[in-house]
């Protein structure tokens, strides 16, 4: 069968721009489907897995709920946390390379404590095998419609980068309040492509319903 001779070529450049270009392939996880080796607090929310260059990857994401320490139940007050667990599988043994927690603690008012919908995305925008993993979350302590604190964190490997500032409320027609970020050290240093893309994290969590809180 004939094949023109510049076919070869364009394939071969087609090819190598795929692998260039290829993102982790991310599995869901049920917690049924954890091991013991797998180690969180509180109550289990989701977990994902993909390869790299590090092995076989699992992130668990959990929370602890609203919940009363010895010091709230004395004061009146509430607290909650949420935490994220990157496992790295090695000879049937999981070993943990990060965890994350936050939390809000003693809160007299209203609790906001939440990973946001769809805030879990692992990538390879660099291209070097190792997947970059971001969290999105917001908390609060609030009596009023004032905005939620937001929170991006992008972890490469053990590297972290922290991109922190408020969501957006739109309060009427005419006046918004909310929106400020900034970046960390890390991410102020680290790859462009990974500011770029902390920004459209951002503005894709941007905003909030004044009846969603």
């Amino acid at each position: 069968m004939y094949s023109p001779k510049w076919l070869l070529p364009f394939i071969i450049i087609c090819c190598h721009s795929y692998v260039l270009t290829a993102q982790p392939i991310i599995t869901k996880l049920a917690k049924s489907s954890l091991g013991k080796s797998f180690k969180y607090a509180g109550n289990f929310i989701d977990a994902i897995q993909w390869k790299d260059s590090l092995g076989e990857n699992i992130v668990i994401r959990s929370h602890s709920g609203i919940y009363q320490s010895p010091a709230d139940r004395d004061n009146g007050t509430n607290s909650s946390a949420l935490f994220a667990y990157r496992y790295i599988l090695k000879n049937d043994t999981a070993d943990l390379g990060w965890k994350m927690t936050d939390f809000i603690k003693a809160c007299e008012l209203d609790i906001t404590c939440n990973f946001l919908q769809e805030g879990l995305v692992v990538t390879d925008l660099d291209n070097n095998n190792v997947a970059e993993v971001w969290l999105v979350y917001q908390k609060a302590c609030r009596g009023d419609v004032s905005p939620a604190d937001m929170k991006i964190l992008m972890n490469e490997g053990k590297k972290k980068s922290v991109m922190s500032g408020v969501r957006r409320i739109q309060i009427s027609k005419t006046e918004v309040i909310g929106g400020e970020y900034k970046f960390d050290a890390s991410f102020k240093s680290g790859n462009t492509l990974f500011r770029q893309y902390a920004k459209k994290l951002w503005k894709q969590f941007l905003t909030t319903d004044l009846e969603a809180l």
